[in-house]
């Protein structure tokens, strides 16, 4: 009798390719699990086990430092690597390690450095690098922003105390990034313009935007930080326009500012006015403000989505008011490119010719099948 196909190696009915998606799809632990069954199973799962690395614990850190220096072409499988050593402790973790030595569980960021800087060094062909802020306390990172990942495209990661020229000639040598999410703790003023002409996707700080040289930016995330003025507003909008280019559609969305939120889309208007989309929350909306945003649309040329949301319950008692409800209904006639638009806490949709409204939430599910993830400061 001829052999059933299940005692037949796997290698017989199956091809590599469609082995390799099953492990793709399968937990770390389930992956991890698989490459211990046979060779074949290790030589294919081992790659798709090391390609994606995310650690959150002390002991997940240990044990993939301790693979790596054992077996240094591992590194070379890396493409991307996170670390979020914040919070790594569960509360079941610390109630058991309190009962058990009346102390508790202290994991110093200079621990983590230490374990890490030489791992990191070495993963070559690196596309993603995401370190939390714990590991930006230390003078051992600076070691690692000494370092260059010749495959980088996107980096996120916090600056507390790193000196800005070490992070800016970080930043200079990684020049075919296209993502770039950082977190400045503090003015951040680098000794050069830092050239990143591939660069499509920024979240960062306002202050860090004139040092940044590139004409493809397709998505900026500006967060002002307290109380912005407005002069510096719009030398901002001005610089950041100088990133775009007027035949790439941007996506811009601003972290809350204060009651300056109309010298935004104001400036925007003028010096960016290819933008898609727009949001930026405001701390207030009457209908005198809501004209003056209806003003800026008619400088706009590819506006399609708009948010000027304000969960302000001033703003929420207005909505019945017929001055404010009209001027918010007036804004989808001032733009004809105009899709779908948030204004106050009442979304309006282009319904065949006719401006609806329809619930927020809808609102931001059409925005993020539009351009990605809605921005939630």
């Amino acid at each position: 009798m001829a052999p059933s196909w299940r005692s037949r190696p796997i290698s017989l009915w199956l091809p590599n390719e469609l082995i390799t998606e099953i492990i793709e799809a399968l937990t770390r632990s389930d992956r991890a699990a698989l490459c211990r069954v046979s060779k074949l199973l290790h030589g294919l799962g081992v790659p798709v086990l090391y390609r994606v690395v995310k650690v959150t614990k002390l002991p997940q850190i240990e044990t993939f430092c301790s693979a790596v220096l054992s077996n240094p072409m591992l590194t070379g499988l890396v493409q991307s690597f996170t670390v979020s050593a914040a919070g790594s402790h569960s509360f079941e973790e610390i109630i058991q390690y309190i009962a058990v030595s009346g102390t508790f569980p202290v994991q110093t960021s200079s621990s983590l450095s230490d374990l890490l800087r030489d791992p990191v060094r070495a993963l070559s062909r690196l596309q993603y690098l995401s370190l939390d802020h714990e590991m930006m306390f230390k003078e051992q990172f600076d070691a690692l922003l000494g370092c260059t990942f010749p495959s980088l495209a996107s980096c996120d990661t916090w600056n507390q105390r790193t000196p800005i020229d070490t992070f800016a000639f970080f930043l200079a040598r990684h020049s075919a990034m296209t993502y770039l999410r950082i977190h400045l703790g503090a003015k951040f003023e680098s000794p050069f313009v830092i050239p990143l002409p591939s660069l499509q996707h920024f979240e960062g700080p306002v202050e860090l935007i004139p040092w940044i040289s590139t004409r493809r930016l397709r998505h900026a995330r500006i967060d002002w930080g307290f109380f912005p003025k407005a002069h510096n507003i719009e030398a901002s909008i001005v610089a950041l326009g100088s990133l775009t280019c007027s035949d790439i559609p941007v996506v811009i969305s601003s972290s809350w500012c204060g009651g300056n939120f109309l010298k935004i889309i104001d400036s925007v208007s003028r010096y960016i006015p290819h933008t898609k989309a727009l949001i930026t929350p405001a701390s207030n909306l009457n209908d005198e403000q809501i004209v003056h945003v209806g003003n800026c649309l008619l400088r706009f040329t590819s506006l399609e989505f708009l948010s000027v949301e304000s969960s302000s319950f001033l703003s929420m008692g207005r909505t019945e008011c017929a001055d404010y409800r009209t001027a918010a209904q007036n804004i989808g006639n001032l733009c004809p490119t105009l899709t779908a638009y948030l204004v106050g806490n009442e979304a309006w949709n282009n319904a065949s010719g006719t401006w609806e409204t329809f619930p927020s939430k809808e609102f931001r599910e059409l925005c993020e099948r539009s351009f990605g993830k809605f921005p939630d400061f």
